[in-house]
């Protein structure tokens, strides 16, 4: 499934990914934890779960200031932000006009500035 992915320098990638497979969200991020926030519902007007790396604090991984704005906190290491419907990943509606969005926000915003 094309899902799109969040790095922490600041760069966003559409990327394929077998999201059945919850080791594939390891092999990509390094770890496997569903976040869902009122923000990212109202981002992407769907229901959009942000997985993070559970254990990224603890790896020391380094500040994710995109994953952060929508959470209103500190996201550490990459991230996938992927649709989910009654608990199970779905299709983007449009990824490529959702992945456009998002890149066209960081844009008009200045950028993300920690």
């Amino acid at each position: 499934m094309r899902v799109i992915k969040a790095t922490t320098d600041n760069k966003l990638y559409i990327v394929d990914l077998d999201v059945d497979d919850v080791m594939s969200f390891h092999k990509e991020i390094g770890g496997f934890e569903c976040v869902r926030t009122q923000e990212l519902h109202r981002f992407f007007h769907e229901p959009v779960t942000m997985v993070v790396d559970d254990d990224g604090f603890m790896k020391e991984k380094p500040l994710n200031v995109i994953a952060s704005k929508f959470y209103n906190g500190d996201i550490v290491g990459d991230v996938i932000f992927v649709p989910e419907e009654c608990g199970e990943f779905v299709e983007f509606f449009d990824v490529d006009a959702q992945y456009n969005y998002l890149v066209a926000f960081i844009a008009i915003s200045g950028g993300f500035c920690e």
